[in-house]
């Protein structure tokens, strides 16, 4: 017997904001009563364990998620879900192919974490620079579309020419009160010690995106009048690229490149100030975790999102995206005049699960606002096999 989930579909269980905010929706959507699959397309796992047991974790295990598109075939067929929640660019539109490939009428939110144009003039990948027109070609054939921030959405119609009303911006769930509780977890570095210097922190993946050669050349000035740190959490490929230009500004003794870590909420908490470099986010979900904790922060105003989340610089300094002296002299005001944490921790948690989870469920077409579906007895986590499938002629 067919369970009719509601099904979210992600590229990979890799380490990244959008699988994360996958993770935090399907729990909440399950934690209403309703049967949730988390599909996952491609075999990157890091994540896979924060699933938890109310979702059902199905993974192809395909080596690239375009090669996963029978197996997601299949799965429509075979799953009949009630809708498909698809989260990034490349599972959106592969949910559209699929559920085309399938001859079903399943409801389909396509929802955009990214913007496109900034991704698309980035040229890392062949794949973004198609991005935009295959956008263009395909999501008015969902039933809703989302995006995450204003921006993205005023980002996405400008793309695809679909009217900027159907576009609905509803908020990643970023903000839980358990982060308050990792924020006292221990953190065994003299580093952050009271009586060390002050420690600036940035995290996000080692990739071109986030721009931290700036974050780096701005430290360098803003060290010139202050004894401070720099931490950088995560990885990515531009590790060597970042350690050849910390040798080269001779920082190597005031940066760290310690890697990922799933708790940096410890370092928040401990941190000065975070700062966000980037050139281009959709939500950045790590300003408002940061936040979230009572970190002072402060951001490039890229596009999309910083400005949204700090109400146009009220909560925290926003400068131009490349500008390492603008930066500097940010990172040097807020350190002077950091903004009150009361005022960064109520604006983190408006941006709560309860509120991305009602957000989700008003636009799934399939679902009625007093419909609660049984969770079954059984809702283990399994990889289901749907690799034999063929793509239906």
């Amino acid at each position: 017997m067919s369970r009719n989930p509601i099904t979210i579909l992600v590229p990979s269980l890799g380490v990244g904001g959008a699988i994360r905010t996958a993770i935090h929706l399907a729990a909440g959507i399950a934690d209403r009563g309703y049967c949730v699959d988390l599909v996952s397309m491609r075999n990157l796992d890091a994540l896979s364990g924060e699933v938890p047991d109310s979702v059902r974790l199905v993974q192809f295990g395909a080596s690239r998620v375009r090669w996963s598109l029978p197996s997601l075939v299949s799965y429509v067929k075979t799953e009949q879900p009630r809708s498909v929640i698809a989260i990034s660019t490349v599972a959106n539109l592969m949910a559209l192919a699929a559920i085309r490939l399938a001859r079903t009428s399943t409801p389909l939110l396509v929802t955009e974490h990214n913007h496109l144009s900034s991704k698309a003039i980035s040229r890392e990948l062949w794949t973004n620079r198609l991005s935009p027109w295959l956008a263009r070609l395909t999501y008015s054939g969902a039933d809703a579309i989302a995006a995450v921030s204003d921006g993205v959405a005023d980002d996405l119609a400008d793309i695809t020419r679909i009217a900027r009303e159907r576009i609905q911006v509803i908020y990643n769930p970023t903000y839980s009160p358990q982060y308050e509780f990792q924020a006292r977890m221990p953190l065994v570095d003299d580093w952050f010690v009271p009586e060390a210097p002050p420690v600036i922190l940035a995290a996000g993946r080692l990739h071109p995106q986030k721009d931290f050669p700036t974050l780096l050349r701005a430290f360098r000035e803003f060290r010139s009048t202050r004894n401070a740190r720099l931490v950088i959490l995560g990885e990515g490929p531009e590790r060597g690229h970042l350690e050849h230009v910390i040798h080269q500004l001779e920082l190597n003794s005031d940066v760290r490149l310690p890697g990922f870590d799933p708790n940096p909420f410890r370092y928040m908490s401990r941190a000065r100030m975070f700062v966000l470099s980037s050139r281009w986010e959709g939500l950045p979900g790590v300003l408002i975790q940061a936040m979230s904790v009572g970190c002072p922060v402060v951001s490039t105003d890229c596009p999309s999102g910083a400005s949204e989340i700090l109400h146009k610089g009220e909560l925290g300094r926003l400068v131009p995206v490349g500008d390492h002296r603008s930066l500097a002299n940010a990172m040097e005001a807020e350190i002077v005049a950091p903004q009150s944490v009361e005022r960064l921790r109520s604006r983190a948690r408006e941006f709560s699960l309860e509120n991305s989870v009602n957000g989700h469920l008003s636009l799934l077409p399939s679902i009625t606002p007093a419909e609660v579906l049984s969770i079954p007895d059984s809702n283990e986590h399994r990889m289901t096999d749907f690799a034999a499938a063929r793509i239906p002629a």
